[in-house]
């Protein structure tokens, strides 16, 4: 039921348009699709009459999602000309009071809560946010009560606690005497051993995902083998005489058209073939490293965040006086989001480094500074250098070899390029695996040292500051004791003014977002702890998104009616 402040701000759907109707509906969207569904019944007969099932049951599929679509448009349509009409009547002297409209269709949202998973068969005609529940809820979230409600409660459970720890520091019976440079000292010890720390599982971290991406690769090599045997052997070295030569001499490219030789009138290109049949492969590692990133990427910023909750405490313990431990509060806090600044950075680096690499094993680009040339080129060399020892001479001929020198260096390409114990997709998978751990291992120190230089500035500035020295005098003795006195009444009253604030629901946004670097359970863990969790929550978000879609809606409309 909506309230009379609301009363004609929400249309519901009850009225149903049977297909009767949408049939007889004119114009050029309606016809456009009218035209699709008879094609689709048309090739579905067809494909029944053929006994081809599977593509008559695709087609029948297909024909039932256009007329879904047929079906929400004229729901769009009628809904923007319902809105008009209220528009018209709706309107007074002012063009700027214009109530909102909601066109709300309940019977379709509660067919996706009642269930958690829907076929496609059974899946109401509209998706959930053309229901109007959603925006609804939007709606209502942001409502000047809800808004005002959310202020209290932050101000109630963050600032008053917040407000009686300063009231309990001030009072506290201590040595004071602690001053910037004391606490430069005591930072500069935590975060050069926190930094030194992350920057080592960091470092484990890719390393370790590195090597479960590449054994990636290493699961299509046995076929990438035979492929690269096959075409080595069966293609390569049905080149003869000098056109083999020629193509060792140019490093295994030549160019369509620069030679006469029959083999070589449509070119050839030997590393592009070798980098074709590896392609698959490489591309698997990318999609495999750039999900692994992924997760790192949630795990890495919640774990750098801990030095900040950690210096909070330092700041917070210290025995500093309440002017020194505000001041570096309020100089630390910028530090917490440039600091996250240099890890997200570090991460999209690793994703173009991780494209780029691709492309370099691939020959996506045709580029010739990729990894295969810049291992084949060598060998090329040797091979084209190479020639078998020379027969004993004669008086009557000339010096011969003692096997003919192009077989001589096939068989040499086949030791170097194929042999078992350093065959060439294996050099390859190494070689690939070697220079990107040296790459992503030099990205990271470069960006931690970026990170460390941050910190060492913040060390900087403490150490500048002016001292604060005061001495408290008999009037201000008499006023702590009476603030002591206070507190526990204070303590007292916003307790009472905690337990008067309704439960705070949080909205869609909220519910998703899991701060993990607000949790103060973890603000001890290491990097391990945070893989962990991002993984968990990777195998949650995989179920699908009709599951998490329905589960969502389920929740939802369990908390309303309760």
């Amino acid at each position: 039921m909506c309230s009379a402040a609301f009363f004609g701000h929400f249309i519901d759907y009850q009225q149903q348009i049977s297909e009767n109707q949408l049939t007889q509906y004119k114009g050029e969207k309606y016809d456009q699709v009218n035209k699709m569904i008879q094609e689709a019944e048309d090739a579905a007969t067809a494909a029944e009459e053929d006994d081809d099932s599977r593509m008559s049951d695709s087609l029948t599929r297909h024909k039932t999602y256009l007329e879904r679509v047929r079906k929400q448009i004229k729901i769009v349509d009628r809904a923007r000309d319902i809105s008009k009409d209220l528009t018209d009547k709706l309107q007074d002297r002012s063009t700027t009071e214009v109530p909102q409209f909601f066109h709300i269709s309940a019977a379709e949202y509660m067919k996706w809560i009642k269930r958690e998973k829907l076929i496609f068969r059974d899946q109401p005609d509209l998706p959930p946010e053309m229901t109007g529940i959603p925006s609804v809820r939007r709606y209502l979230y942001d409502l000047p009560a809800q808004r005002n409600l959310t202020a209290y409660n932050f101000h109630m459970n963050i600032v008053v606690p917040a407000f009686i720890e300063k009231l309990k520091r001030v009072v506290t019976e201590s040595d004071r005497d602690a001053d910037f440079r004391t606490i430069a000292d005591d930072f500069d010890r935590l975060r050069t051993s926190f930094m030194g720390h992350l920057l080592v599982q960091t470092r484990s971290s890719f390393r370790s995902f590195s090597k479960t991406s590449i054994n990636v690769i290493r699961a299509h090599t046995r076929a990438a083998r035979q492929q690269v045997d096959h075409k080595i052997r069966k293609k390569w070295f049905l080149i003869k005489g000098q056109a083999f030569t020629k193509v060792l001499k140019a490093r295994g490219n030549v160019p369509p058209g620069t030679s006469r030789a029959k083999e070589l009138e449509q070119g050839c290109q030997w590393n592009m073939d070798l980098a074709q049949t590896m392609a698959p492969a490489f591309q698997k590692w990318y999609e495999s490293h750039i999900e692994a990133m992924r997760v790192l990427r949630e795990a890495l910023v919640p774990a750098l965040d801990q030095l900040y909750q950690r210096t909070l405490k330092l700041f917070h313990d210290s025995t500093a006086n309440l002017v020194i431990v505000d001041r570096a509060k309020v100089k630390w806090e910028p530090m917490r989001y440039r600091l996250r600044v240099k890890m997200i950075a570090l991460m999209d680096k690793v994703v173009e480094i991780d494209e780029r690499f691709l492309h370099r094993a691939t020959m996506e680009d045709e580029r010739e500074n990729n990894i295969i040339s810049a291992m084949t080129g060598p060998m090329y060399d040797e091979i084209y250098h190479a020639a078998p020892e020379l027969r004993a001479p004669s008086k009557k001929s000339k010096q011969k070899y003692v096997t003919p020198k192009i077989a001589f260096q096939k068989s040499m390409m086949d030791r170097m390029f194929l042999h078992s114990d350093n065959h060439f997709v294996d050099e390859l998978t190494a070689k690939f695996q070697e220079l990107l751990d040296a790459r992503i291992d030099g990205l990271v120190t470069a960006q931690f040292e970026e990170m460390n230089s941050l910190l060492d500035d913040f060390s900087t500035s403490l150490r500048e500051q002016a001292p604060v020295n005061y001495h408290v005098n008999p009037v201000g003795k008499k006023i702590r004791d009476d603030l002591r006195q206070l507190i526990p009444s204070i303590e007292e009253k916003a307790a009472e003014l905690q337990g008067q604030l309704p439960k705070l629901i949080k909205n869609e946004k909220e519910q998703e977002i899991v701060e993990v670097y607000d949790d103060p359970q973890a603000s001890n863990e290491g990097l391990e702890f945070f893989i962990t969790k991002a993984n968990k929550r990777k195998k949650t978000d995989e179920r699908g998104p009709k599951k998490r879609e329905a589960d969502s809606a389920t929740k939802k409309a369990k908390r309303e009616t309760s």
